[in-house]
């Protein structure tokens, strides 16, 4: 696991079919700026996220993330005086729609970056941003030709191909001897995942039980999960939209069983795996967990439950929306002037070895002119349907430097 593999594109596409999101489309954060009496010229992040389909509770809870963060930050002054204003579209995993809100985005010149976690959707407009410069500031994405590829483009969140590598060290720590694979039928690419999970299983002493599909549209996915349990499988890695996923799960459950399910990056949603009864999961989170007890992650609860309690935050699409913002808040400070595209670019080249005190899962560099670094961390935890929290699994190192239970682990090459 910890040597180099060659990620084929089509790997890639299982790990963005696996894990859309979506966001809807107009701005309420300006009420704030109003209230706070904030009088600076507006600074303006474009958000586009999936607000339909499958993904839309999460898409909806990371703009709900958005727009409580900015509250706050109009309420103690704004950027330097400068009220924040998000923007949100609605993507609906379409690449035809992603470009056509990316372009109403960048023809609005007070909106200084913008924020893509669609990653069925975010290829179609790597091109178009790039060549007009627009600082893409988060919040998460897999497409390897956009994030560490383009010099606009901060990565912050864990990236392709290590979160599906983090799949398999998150069963090895679990004690797993056995795992299986199921991906979506509907997409060829997806029975790629066997050359990237294969030579990784092996290399962790497991016993590969081999992969199986399920189709959305299938009544039932017994004949996937009774594969599985035949080789005696005892953690499947479950590759397909949330939605889907737990009905897979309640399956696998229902034919007897009892081992993990891989659940993996913003794949895993705490509010619907709870749904699923008696069910175990291994995760592993390319965002910090949010019910950490670290200061940071405390602020990020009480911030939530003050200025939109509603919003069910529990998946790391939250959290890495909430990254992403208060890194950009960070490396903006207090502006002496209106805040432009080039001076957010200005600010993120000065970003050196930042770990917003462990929420970021490793520090993190920005040199002018280059691609972010890749980022080869996150947090593992495994889950109880039912129990409050999941539970964060035992770090040797910190890979972000941070004591307590924001510690993440990264793999080496």
């Amino acid at each position: 696991m910890r040597r180099g593999l060659r990620w084929t594109g089509a790997a890639m596409a299982l790990t963005m079919g696996a894990f859309m999101f979506t966001a809807c489309g107009s701005d309420d954060s300006s009420d704030s700026a109003a209230a706070a009496g904030l009088t600076g010229t507006p600074v303006k992040i474009g958000m586009a996220v999936p607000l339909t389909g499958d993904t839309a509770d999460t898409a909806k809870a990371s703009v709900g993330v958005a727009k409580a963060w900015a509250s706050w930050v109009n309420e103690q002054g704004g950027l330097g005086g400068h009220p924040v204003e998000i923007l949100s579209a609605d993507s609906k995993a379409s690449g035809q729609v992603m470009l056509a809100a990316m372009k109403r985005f960048v023809e609005d010149e007070n909106v200084s970056a913008v924020m893509i976690a669609d990653t069925s959707a975010e290829g179609a407009v790597g091109e178009y941003l790039a060549g007009k410069n627009v600082p893409v500031v988060g919040a998460q994405g897999f497409d390897t030709t956009l994030w560490s590829k383009l010099p606009n483009f901060y990565s912050l969140t864990t990236t392709f191909p290590t979160t599906l590598a983090g799949q398999v060290a998150v069963a090895a720590e679990l004690g797993a001897k056995k795992f299986g694979v199921i991906v979506c039928a509907e997409v060829p690419a997806c029975r790629e995942a066997e050359k990237v999970f294969q030579p990784l299983v092996e290399k962790q002493s497991l016993e590969y039980t081999g992969l199986a599909t399920v189709a959305s549209a299938d009544a039932n996915f017994t004949a996937a999960c009774l594969s599985q349990i035949q080789q005696g499988a005892d953690f499947i890695s479950i590759n397909v939209k949330p939605a889907i996923a737990v009905r897979v799960m309640a399956d696998c459950r229902q034919q007897g069983y009892k081992g993990y399910f891989g659940r993996n990056s913003s794949g895993f949603s705490q509010a619907s795996d709870e749904t699923v009864a008696d069910t175990r999961s291994g995760v592993n989170l390319n965002a910090f967990p949010w019910w950490a007890d670290a200061p940071a992650a405390k602020n990020f609860r009480d911030i939530m439950a003050k200025y939109d309690d509603d919003v069910d935050y529990r998946d790391s699409g939250s959290t890495a929306t909430w990254t992403a913002l208060e890194l950009f808040r960070k490396a903006l400070g207090a502006p002496a002037g209106d805040v432009t595209r080039q001076s957010v670019t200005d600010a993120y080249s000065k970003i050196s070895d930042e770990t917003l005190d462990g929420l970021l899962p490793m520090p993190i560099t920005f040199t002018a002119g280059q691609a972010a670094a890749k980022v080869p961390c996150f947090w593992l935890a495994s889950y109880s349907a039912g129990a409050d929290n999941p539970e964060l699994l035992p770090v040797k190192t910190a890979g972000n430097g941070a004591s307590g239970d924001l510690a993440s682990t990264c793999l080496t090459a």
